[in-house]
């Protein structure tokens, strides 16, 4: 029969051994093809979990409650916000002298046991307010500046140069405090440190939410990849919309805040004004026995009285 076939038995015995080797050729393709691609999912489920293990490390690293400073860690901190390279003792020795200073002039107008109390308050307080208004001062004009650091360190993103390059430029392309504290974040890299460490140590030296929000913002890029120019060119925008909102709400509050000055200093002012031009009116009674609790009383009272309202004149935005 195969005789009688029109195509000779030997093509047809060739194309069947080509059509096998065919077969086997392309079994062995897609087994091949198959290996490699469990390999790849593998590969691409091994680095999937290697991101979302970071970005958990890195936001439970955010989510953790910070430790609490003590009392020394927190003066230096509050001399870190206010620009002072005073040491703490210093200050120390200078409030005490103060205090001694204040006790000897106070005790020729009023009792040893009025003085002691007022000049130590006085002795304390005063330097803290001193001191924060400093810090309040030196962090509304870092907050000024932040958005122009913002922006260049984007503008060096976009071009190439890393985040240690465009942090270096911010320190030495702009005006302090805003170049201080870079400075001292690439001191701190450049000797072994961490970006995100840095950028941490910057918002706890500064409370400020902005340095808060750029220092997450880095935090999470480091660990978990993106275009972090972007990501800074957004930020610059969200504060400078902040900085105006501030002003504004500023600017309405001025009104309410000039009150609460005056309500809190005019019973001081009375009081100096009524012993000056009539002194016998205090001093006929300095020596009753009732004064002193009913002079602290009162102090107490107008202290509190200012405060509240100072509580409420002041906004957090």
């Amino acid at each position: 029969m195969i005789d009688n076939f029109p195509i000779d038995a030997e093509y047809l015995v060739a194309f069947g051994v080509f059509l096998g080797v065919l077969l086997i050729f392309d079994g062995l393709r897609r087994f091949a093809g198959r290996a490699r691609s469990t390999e790849a999912l593998a590969e691409r489920r091994a680095k999937a979990a290697t991101v979302r293990s970071a970005a958990a490390e890195q936001l439970a690293a955010l989510a953790a409650k910070p430790r609490k400073p003590g009392p020394a860690e927190r003066m230096a901190l509050m001399f870190d916000g206010a620009g002072i390279k005073m040491k703490p003792t210093a200050l120390v020795a200078i409030v005490l002298g103060a205090g001694l200073m204040a006790f000897s002039g106070l005790v020729l107008f009023l009792p040893p046991l009025m003085a002691a109390p007022l000049a130590a308050a006085l002795t304390v307080l005063l330097p803290i307010v001193i001191i924060d208004r400093m810090r309040a001062a030196r962090l509304e004009k870092l907050t000024a500046e932040l958005p122009d650091a913002l922006e260049l360190m984007a503008r060096a993103l976009k071009v190439g140069h890393p985040l240690n390059t465009s942090m270096d430029a911010v320190a030495k392309e702009m005006a302090p405090p805003i170049s201080t504290e870079f400075a001292r974040m690439v001191d701190q890299v450049t000797y072994g440190d961490e970006v995100v460490s840095a950028f941490q140590d910057l918002a706890r030296r500064n409370k400020s939410e902005d340095l808060d929000y750029l220092a997450a913002a880095v935090a999470i890029q480091h660990g978990t990849g993106g275009n972090l120019a972007r990501i800074l060119e957004i930020l610059s925008k969200s504060v400078r919309d902040r900085i105006g909102m501030r002003r504004k709400i500023h600017a309405v509050s001025a009104e309410g805040r000039i009150s609460a000055l005056i309500l809190s200093l005019l019973p001081f002012a009375i009081i100096g004004m009524t012993h000056v031009m009539t002194p016998t009116y205090y001093g006929d009674v300095l020596d009753h026995p009732r004064f002193v609790p009913l002079a602290s009383i009162a102090l107490v009272l107008t202290v509190a009285n200012g405060l509240i309202l100072r509580k409420l004149v002041t906004f957090r935005f």
